[in-house]
């Protein structure tokens, strides 16, 4: 194209934007407007939000193969043991059985229509929890989207709550266990011992 036919061109080009002016004034200023409007007449949505301490599981001895005698397991770096963290915790709070205690504790099945009530409101509330690590801590922050500022603070503390006794319940059981274990253990030794004296 020659210069003078692009000047040509682009004289024509305004001359068109410069007739239908008023038309897209028009279009401009209903977009807008439409835009203004919209986000006035649009429910908004609210978020509850609460923060929870998590512990990092603690490191147990490993039986080698090759040996049989037990060792520490390979060094694993903190960022990997935080985000592996993070996705765990996730999977249990967004979990079927803890969004069910908060179903029933909050009653939020008794505006769903139909049958199965309880896990239609599972489903959906699975759909508005998330679950992020709070940047170079042992800390997991549980959101909550809802379109009530209370409700959406009432699911957040809730969760938040039966995730603790959850979690107190686990380090109980685990603990329990490894009395359990230790006794047995300890038994074990003692048999043994007596087997020794015995046959001395």
């Amino acid at each position: 194209m020659q210069p003078q036919e692009f000047k040509t061109s682009l004289r024509d080009y305004i001359r068109i934007i410069f007739y239908w002016r008023g038309v897209i004034s028009v279009l401009f200023f209903v977009i807008v407007a439409a835009a203004v409007i919209g986000s006035f007449a649009w429910p908004p949505t609210y978020e509850g939000i609460a923060t929870l301490l998590v512990e990092q599981p603690q490191e147990t001895l490993v039986t080698r193969s090759d040996t049989g005698t037990p060792t520490m397991p390979p060094p694993v770096s903190v960022t990997e043991v935080r985000e592996e963290l993070a996705k765990t915790q996730s999977e249990i709070i967004k979990s079927r059985f803890l969004l069910g205690k908060v179903v029933d504790e909050l009653s939020l099945d008794k505006d769903i229509k139909g049958t199965l009530k309880k896990e239609k409101a599972i489903n959906k509330l699975q759909k508005r929890v998330d679950v992020s690590l709070v940047r170079d801590t042992n800390l997991i922050r549980l959101t909550v989207e809802d379109k009530s500022a209370s409700r959406s603070a009432d699911i957040a503390n809730s969760l938040a709550k039966f995730y603790v006794e959850w979690a107190s319940e686990t380090r109980r059981s685990k603990a329990k266990g490894a009395y359990s274990f230790l006794g047995t253990q300890a038994e074990t030794v003692e048999k043994e011992l007596r087997q020794l004296e015995d046959s001395c």
